[in-house]
């Protein structure tokens, strides 16, 4: 329950102003599971339409890291700049469909706005909107429905729509640093930092590969879960922000790029033991490779060889005609010379 997933749904949205035929992939959280079928609340992000559907032979597939729209860079920048502000993204609020009363800060007025998921968030196109008096604790990712903007507000600015004083509830937390607020943010999604546990039966950290899926491969990666949570900077624990996974999270340092970040511990695997076959092979291969590296230089460099003796025979060649050219010069010189001496001595 709660779990964000894709589903395949073809039938009538309903409960939109208008019943529309939805046919494709959907997002969707899962919002109870029954004996016979499962309720997902959907949504389509292209229409902003949502709706609730009973499914029962549909396939459901667990929905994906990043989704719609999403920026990972944008995501942690917005993170870290709220934690340096006291301020922390508290994904353990779920809408239940109920329109929201949120505090505008530029007039003090109410209007009108829907709670988002955190697959919801378009990252790119969130502000941050600070209260005055407000200066620390939770915030909630809301659209305003005047003007379809997105915007992290906090909690205690926030009632539901027609109640005077109903607000979102949530636990208190001190927070009264940055760190204080990454901690509170881990908290409620329930994220753990793995620290020294042995992970995949063993604790040696350098025998790791993490999923990269921006780049959909394993990359070999370093664990480094014996750092305090306190010596870690905010930006690497902003990162857990960027995955839907509970549980156990590890520090890793990405060996490809020279980078710290926060996977879940689901993205870790051992890396592959080398198969001695295989390096039979790829020392063949490399043999081959060397052979022709060197032939290819054996030609290189007689095709230099050749260049080189006819370049020099054409500056030989240049070098006789221009001697060639000044004695011709100078014999000409001589001959206008004496003929001019001739002419003054008659």
């Amino acid at each position: 329950v709660k779990e964000e997933v894709f589903v395949k749904f073809n039938g009538l949205a309903a409960g939109v102003q208008i019943s529309k035929q939805k046919i494709g992939w959907f997002s969707g959280r899962i919002l109870a599971i029954n004996q016979d079928d499962i309720t997902v609340e959907m949504r389509d992000y292209i229409s902003r339409d949502k709706w609730t559907a009973s499914i029962k032979n549909a396939p459901i597939l667990r929905s994906q890291p990043f989704g719609f729209d999403f920026d990972n860079e944008r995501c942690v920048t917005v993170i870290t700049e709220m934690a340096n502000d006291l301020l922390y993204y508290d994904t353990s609020y779920h809408s239940d469909g109920d329109l929201l009363e949120v505090l505008y800060p530029q007039d003090g007025k109410y209007y009108n706005a829907e709670l988002l998921s955190p697959a919801e968030v378009p990252w790119l196109q969130v502000t941050v909107e600070y209260i005055e008096g407000v200066h620390s604790g939770p915030c909630v990712a809301i659209r305003w429905l005047d003007d379809d903007s997105y915007a992290m507000i906090p909690v205690e600015c926030i009632k539901r729509s027609g109640s005077e004083n109903e607000g979102l509830c949530g636990k208190d937390r001190d927070v009264s640093t940055p760190l204080d607020a990454l901690k509170a943010s881990l908290s409620t999604a329930e994220v753990k930092l793995n620290a020294d546990a042995p992970i995949l039966g063993t604790t040696d950290s350098d025998k790791f590969q993490a999923r990269d899926n921006e780049e959909h491969k394993w990359l070999d990666v370093h664990l480094l879960n014996t750092i305090p949570i306190s010596d870690l900077p905010i930006k690497v624990l902003a990162n857990h922000v960027c995955y839907r996974e509970t549980g156990l999270y590890s520090v890793i340092f990405w060996c490809s790029d020279s980078m710290l970040s926060l996977v879940p511990n689901s993205y870790l695997r051992l890396r592959p033991e080398e198969d001695d076959s295989d390096d039979d092979s790829e020392r063949g291969a490399n043999k081959i490779k060397e052979e022709k590296l060197k032939q290819d230089a054996i030609e290189v460099r007689n095709y230099l060889n050749v260049r080189n003796y006819r370049t020099q025979q054409n500056r030989r060649k240049q070098v006789w005609h221009k001697l060639m050219f000044w004695c011709g010069s100078v014999a000409t010189i001589c001959g206008m010379g004496s003929i001019w001496l001739r002419r003054r001595c008659a």
